[in-house]
């Protein structure tokens, strides 16, 4: 939307496009347009690589439920779950097989977001 304004007196009314042209009529800001992400600060993994517990030291305000997804490297999801942060740690059990994978992590209180790579050993 270019914030233009087009009043609409009834349902029946008509739009005039040039060939090629096209116009998105709406009544609320696209979503699209936010460039701002709600990040997790501070995530640090305790050790790398890892071999049956993925452990993640996180900031001291992080508390609560932390649902987690891990993916490997050609974008695959291998395992979710929810796992309470305890004492600034959050556990996470490590995939069977060795290799990089990405551990996606989504504060539930707080809808943060945080991206850790981590190898299996």
């Amino acid at each position: 939307m270019d914030n233009s304004n087009f009043e609409v007196n009834n349902t029946n009314q008509g739009v005039s496009l040039q060939a090629g042209e096209f116009k998105i009529f709406g009544n609320q800001q696209a979503a699209l347009s936010q460039s701002t992400f709600n990040l997790i600060q501070g995530l640090q993994l305790i050790q790398n690589p890892v071999n049956n517990q993925i452990q993640i030291q996180t900031p001291s305000t992080l508390t609560g439920k932390t649902d987690w997804k891990i993916y490997n490297t050609a974008g695959i999801e291998i395992n979710y779950g929810s796992t309470a942060v305890q004492k600034d740690v959050l556990q996470i059990a490590a995939p069977e097989k060795r290799g990089n994978y990405f551990v996606v992590l989504r504060h539930a209180n707080t809808n943060a977001w945080g991206l850790i790579k981590v190898l299996r050993q």
